[in-house]
């Protein structure tokens, strides 16, 4: 006789349990709702707020990751128009701010400053990138008050603050300056240096000889070009060709009415 061939029974499903039933917020969600002792509950929340905060620090690096994927160019707009710099130029503060600030925005983080330290000989700035959710981190620099030039008490005090505001933005967010062209046509030359107090400057190079005419005649139209199209600005043009030669007030004068809109000869 063959054997009777029994059913086979039938496979219960495998039960899964929601990943979320693991997070601190329904762990302390349950225990409220079993009416666990308050030493329980508070420590499900202290769980859930450890938990938020690691959370808020992945999504601020990650923030910051998407902000320094970006391509911030900062250019140098002040030109110096005094001193052995003359000729030169350097990057304000607000250069680094209104070109960083669409970048941050996107990535949602926004940055202010703060000041750790104001002591007589002695003031501290911190720079403090926040992101949406909540979680900071900062850069701090500290140096003394500015005395250098003509300044009184409060404009030294100001000038070192604006000063250490924007290298510890620098530092916050990874950027730097950019160099500009060679009058517009490409070449490259070396960083140019930020001015400093006249007590630094006694290595400063001799006069340079006045731009040639002829030369000067011949790149304005391509620099005109460059201002109609808001690639440059007057003293972004100035400061560079001032590194090769001395404009005279004149061709300085030139160059600045490249800004002005032209009339309308329909008009």
């Amino acid at each position: 006789m063959s054997a009777a061939i029994q059913p086979v029974a039938e496979m219960k499903p495998i039960r899964t349990v929601k990943a979320s039933a693991f997070l601190p917020a329904e762990l302390l969600r349950a225990a409220v709702e079993k009416g666990h002792p308050l030493e329980t509950i508070e420590k499900f929340m202290a769980l859930q707020e450890r938990w938020e905060a690691q959370q808020a620090k992945k999504a601020f690096h990650a923030a910051m990751a998407k902000f320094r994927a970006q391509h911030v160019p900062v250019l140098r707009s002040q030109a110096v128009e005094q001193g052995p710099l003359r000729g030169t130029a350097y990057a304000k503060l607000s250069d680094f701010v209104n070109a960083a600030t669409p970048a941050l925005s996107a990535a949602d983080l926004s940055v202010t400053w703060k000041i750790l330290r104001d002591e007589p000989a002695w003031i501290e700035v911190a720079c403090v990138i926040t992101h949406a959710d909540g979680h900071s981190e900062q850069v701090s620099m500290g140096g003394p008050p500015d005395v250098g030039g003509a300044k009184n008490a409060i404009q030294a005090r100001a000038s070192t603050v604006s000063y250490l505001e924007k290298y510890t933005f620098k530092m916050a967010t990874g950027l730097a300056e950019q160099d500009d062209d060679d009058d517009g046509n490409g070449g490259r030359d070396n960083p140019r240096a930020e001015p400093q107090p006249e007590r630094q400057r006694a290595d400063a190079k001799p006069e340079k000889p006045e731009y040639d005419a002829a030369a000067f005649k011949a790149n304005l139209p391509a620099w005109e070009k460059l201002v109609q199209n808001s690639e440059k600005t007057p003293a972004q043009i100035i400061a560079r060709v001032g590194l090769k030669a001395t404009l005279t007030e004149e061709q300085r004068k030139a160059i600045h009415a490249l800004a002005k809109p032209k009339e309308n000869i329909n008009a």
